[in-house]
């Protein structure tokens, strides 16, 4: 792993035990994108800017979107598979819990 941030954090907490629940929706889309996709965008852009010139300010978004959706509940599935199936080492408490859908759940 490079950084803990967004998802990253999350995954890493859950499979140390260090996070027992998040509070989710499990029918909203996660939009998460692979690393080498906003890559190979900035890459692209590097191209073109150097090969095509423009006055103009261009504007690049680089999102998921309904191209591959993946819903938060078949995140859960994943994540908590691949975290059974492949360990982290110096857990702190078995890897459990999971996403809930309720606030107050998620608080106590």
């Amino acid at each position: 792993l490079d950084n803990l941030n967004g998802i990253t954090g999350n995954i890493a907490a859950f499979g140390k035990g260090v996070m027992r629940t998040c509070w989710v929706k499990r029918d909203k889309f996660a939009d998460l994108i692979p690393c080498d996709i906003p890559i190979n965008l900035a890459i692209a852009v590097a191209w073109k800017t150097a090969t095509q010139p423009s006055n103009s300010i261009p504007v690049y978004n680089c999102t998921s979107g309904s191209s591959n959706p993946l819903s938060w509940g078949q995140l859960e599935k994943i994540v908590f598979s691949a975290i059974r199936k492949y360990p982290f080492e110096g857990v702190v408490r078995y890897p459990g819990g999971g996403f809930s859908e309720y606030e107050t759940t998620n608080k106590i």
